[in-house]
């Protein structure tokens, strides 16, 4: 059996979280042999997003992380990584707003088990589609996506930006025990480049799969502030240009 841990960090879901639970949960009793969990991390929210947690009845386990005040997406994977590494093989992150599919899950496991360390639902590869994303924000995505592969270059990777992701559990492990608890330091959308850019050090094998991004599902607005993740972009992309950053890691993970 492979132990399962689906993260979804939420700020303000209460509208939207009900049908990706359902279908998380759904998508999850559709696999054979894995054991799944999902675990929510509430980002200190001012609706009822806690509650829909704890009324929620699926076919799977569920935990409820909570912050007490809203510390940012990066806080909340840092939670959502700790609970989970401690006994999942794979952890899989995604977004609570029904703009991610889970019917991806099967893939991204065959994935994990043939030897990625992390597979990214990717919008820029084959198959991958924006769909009822606003311009600036696809020009956003676009532009991160120029600008880390010109900088950046990473082995099978289009998408730096993607939250739609699949954790071999042991490169999680690694990637704390190299940068210890600060592994994520940026609180925004930025922290999903950051991540990518640490496990550059780790050598990590990485792999996309075609995502289909439906944010005409949504039904709340966008937490995403597109002038203050540009900056955060710029500062995580000038951290990694200094010279003095640390040396490759010689962590070995297991495969």
């Amino acid at each position: 059996m492979v132990k399962v841990a689906v993260v979804l960090p939420a700020f303000n879901e209460a509208n939207d979280l009900p049908p990706t639970l359902a279908q998380v949960s759904q998508s999850l009793a559709s696999l054979q042999n894995i054991e799944p969990k999902i675990i929510v991390v509430d980002d200190g929210s001012t609706d009822s997003t806690a509650d829909v947690v704890r009324q929620f009845s699926g076919s799977c386990e569920i935990s409820l992380a909570s912050h007490k005040v809203n510390r940012g997406l990066g806080q909340a994977l840092v939670t959502g990584f700790q609970h989970a590494v401690t006994d999942a093989d794979i952890v899989i992150t995604m977004d609570a707003d029904c703009s991610h599919d889970p019917a991806l899950f099967a893939q991204m496991i065959r994935k994990i088990e043939e030897g990625s360390d992390v597979v990214i639902g990717s919008r820029f590869v084959r198959g991958g589609e924006m769909i009822g994303v606003t311009l600036p924000r696809r020009m956003l995505s676009e532009g991160a996506r120029l600008v880390m592969s010109t900088l950046f270059p990473y082995r099978n990777v289009s998408d730096y930006s993607s939250g739609f992701r699949a954790y071999r559990s042991a490169i999680l492990k690694a990637l704390m025990e190299y940068h210890g608890t600060s592994f994520i330091s940026e609180r925004g959308f930025a922290c999903q480049v950051e991540v990518l850019l640490k496990l550059r050090d780790l050598d990590a094998a990485l792999t996309e799969i075609p995502l289909v991004l439906r944010y005409d599902r949504k039904t709340g607005d966008s937490k995403m502030r597109i002038c203050r993740t540009i900056s955060r972009y710029g500062c995580v992309i000038a951290r990694n240009l200094l010279p003095e950053r640390l040396p490759r890691a010689t962590v070995h993970v297991g495969r």
